[in-house]
């Protein structure tokens, strides 16, 4: 609840409601810019838990519809993401005997991967 309503103020609300969209997630993606690219992550998703090539699969699929996204744009500034690299992060939690234990895994895609360029 917190999450989606904080991201109701993002500066990449509009792109997180596509992706969400086209992708048919069932939790809004955060997004945010991180030293000069963009980051998009998916929190309680159980992603981290499947094979390597699924979590490349869906991470490719993920910045594959958020390019054309970001080329539409308003914003310039947001626009200039489109032809960066963009880190896609997986996160889940687990409980733990003693705490809380995260996982995470990180896929950054060139710029240079989609085939329609």
């Amino acid at each position: 609840m917190v999450e989606s309503f904080i991201g109701m103020f993002s500066p990449y609300a509009d792109l997180s409601r596509g992706l969400q969209e086209t992708l048919r997630l069932d939790r809004l993606p955060a997004c945010r810019s991180d030293h000069g690219r963009l980051e998009i992550l998916l929190r309680g998703a159980g992603l981290t838990d499947r094979p390597l090539e699924e979590r490349i699969a869906v991470a490719q699929q993920i910045t594959d519809a958020a390019r054309p996204l970001l080329r539409l744009h308003r914003k310039r500034e947001h626009r200039r993401y489109a032809e960066r690299a963009i880190a896609v992060v997986f996160e889940d939690e687990q409980l733990a005997s003693a705490g809380i234990a995260t996982m995470r895994f990180t896929f950054l895609a060139s710029h240079d991967t989609d085939p329609r360029q």
